[in-house]
């Protein structure tokens, strides 16, 4: 089982399993929830960085491209 694979289902597990716990185990299921929400978009991001890069926001894209001088 890969890593993604276990923390996927430590999530998904943890959906069912700790609001039966009481409101407390519930604000804990839901942060959990947003960190894995936040993980996703990030990672997704990420990927479409790297995958097309001339379309999308790219870290590794210099800010401003100049064009070299003419000489006249």
């Amino acid at each position: 089982m890969t890593a993604p694979v276990a923390i996927t289902m430590i999530f998904i597990g943890g959906f069912v399993a700790i609001p039966a716990l009481g409101r407390w185990a519930l604000q804990i299921t839901e942060a959990l929830a947003f960190l894995l929400a936040t993980v996703v978009v990030v990672t997704i991001i990420l990927f479409l960085c790297n995958r097309w890069p001339e379309y999308y926001a790219n870290p590794r894209a210099p800010v401003v491209v100049t064009d070299p001088p003419l000489d006249d």
